[in-house]
């Protein structure tokens, strides 16, 4: 996960990544019993819908900012389409879950990936 990390502030590198690690997961502690599956957008409920990341990165934020998917969190009790919650991250590394219409501010994305408020458990395939 430091790779990850060392991105933060380059949200470019992300995708290769997330190409990299396709298929990971990130335990987490929070809340317990449930994952980050690392995936791009066509790993999601949400695959083959290019504008699902559009609308994300300009219609959800008060200003438009470039949005990158690194995952789902798959089975999650909500109002999410297919339970699945999709995590993204903005050009300034900040992380977001996406449900239902709303945007969810986790934090960014060292202090999620580290356990403030999410942590990381266990990176395994």
């Amino acid at each position: 996960m430091e790779e990850f990390c060392k991105q933060n502030r380059d949200s470019k590198e992300l995708p290769e990544l997330v190409k990299k690690y396709n298929g990971f997961e990130i335990n987490l502690k929070e809340p317990k019993g449930y994952a980050v599956r690392i995936t791009d957008l066509d790993g999601t409920v949400y695959w083959g819908r290019d504008e699902m990341l559009e609308s994300w990165s300009h219609l959800y934020l008060p200003e438009s900012t470039e949005m990158v998917v690194i995952g789902a969190i798959d089975n999650f009790p909500s109002l999410a389409e297919g339970l699945q919650l999709i995590v993204l991250v903005d050009s300034l590394g900040k992380v977001y879950f996406y449900e239902n219409e709303v945007l969810h501010l986790r934090g960014s994305l060292c202090s999620t990936l580290r356990g403030v408020p999410l942590g990381v458990l266990l990176l395994h395939k």
